[in-house]
């Protein structure tokens, strides 16, 4: 095995406004004129924290323990592809759906929403989902709150006529790619083991203001963590990261029995990054897992 490549980088936890009468709070549309006395930027106060992030590549990390796991990964679009609607559609995400049935065992799998995060290809708010290509997460963060992640899978199942999917156990599941040509060194997605979290001191509840072609505005609940246990968090990333490689993180997971039921991540920067490097380009591909066997909890 070769030597680890742990970095020592920066973190942003959240200030909790536990003194206030708002949470914290992020904006992933332009904020309304009426909205800006009371949230004043688009989003709230981060604090960057000294850590290290460990090599996940020297670890055996997987999906039902510690929330997300690395998995070989071949795709068949060139990075000129992915920039292509209807390539995603008809060919990508034909390809992460076989590969989480493949590596959770679901019954059925169903992607929904993507992005794509390239640094050196936005103008103007790195963050509006009006748009495909977003810049990086520079805080930490998990994309629902439970509640929220069992309201989109309500609208899903509405909106498909998919009925036969309620009450299965189902996970909320993250697919990220390197989509450029060479491994990443630099903007690391770097990922939390669940089992490091000290519950529910650290977890912290967040309002993400957002907006989408069918709802129009809409607002959902996130999780984001206080920096009170920083210091026990244990934090992983896979350093060069290939075209060929896939991660898997859970936003949600139904079955409460579950070691790792979601993960909190962010990008990192690397202080080891060599100068004049492209910047990362990366896809994310959210989908619903669903199991045979029922959730052992009950869905409110």
């Amino acid at each position: 095995m070769t030597a680890p490549k742990d970095i020592q980088t920066t973190l942003g936890y959240w200030d909790p406004y536990f003194e206030s009468d708002k949470r914290p709070w992020t904006f992933t549309r332009p904020r309304e004129e009426e909205e800006e006395d009371r949230y004043p930027c688009d989003q709230s106060e981060v604090e960057m924290i000294k850590s290290t992030v460990h090599d996940g590549r020297q670890h055996d990390l997987n999906l039902d323990q510690n929330g997300f796991q690395r998995v070989e990964s071949i795709t068949s679009l060139s990075t000129a592809e992915f920039q292509n609607e209807e390539m995603l559609k008809k060919v990508y995400f034909k390809e992460v759906e076989a590969e989480m049935k493949r590596v959770t065992g679901a019954e059925d799998v169903i992607v929904w929403n993507h992005f794509i995060r390239n640094d050196g290809a936005i103008t103007g708010m790195a963050q509006d989902h009006n748009r495909s290509t977003l810049g990086y997460s520079r805080a930490i963060h998990c994309d629902t709150h439970p509640y929220s992640a069992e309201r989109v899978l309500e609208n899903f199942i509405r909106a498909t006529g998919r009925t036969d999917l309620e009450n299965k156990r189902f996970v909320y599941l993250t697919a990220w790619r390197n989509i450029n040509n060479s491994p990443v060194r630099n903007n690391h997605l770097a990922l939390l083991d669940e089992r490091s979290l000290v519950k529910p001191d650290d977890i912290i509840v967040r309002d993400n203001f957002s907006i989408d072609a069918v709802q129009g505005k809409y607002k959902i609940l996130q999780y984001v963590l206080w920096k009170k246990n920083a210091g026990q968090h244990r934090w992983f990333y896979f350093p060069d990261l290939t075209r060929e490689e896939m991660i898997l993180h859970k936003q949600f997971d139904s079955d409460t029995s579950k070691q790792g039921r979601m993960v909190f991540h962010t990008s990192v920067p690397d202080p080891t990054a060599p100068p004049n490097i492209p910047p990362r380009a990366s896809i994310e591909v959210r989908a619903f897992c669903f199991f045979s066997e029922n959730s052992t909890n009950n869905r409110g």
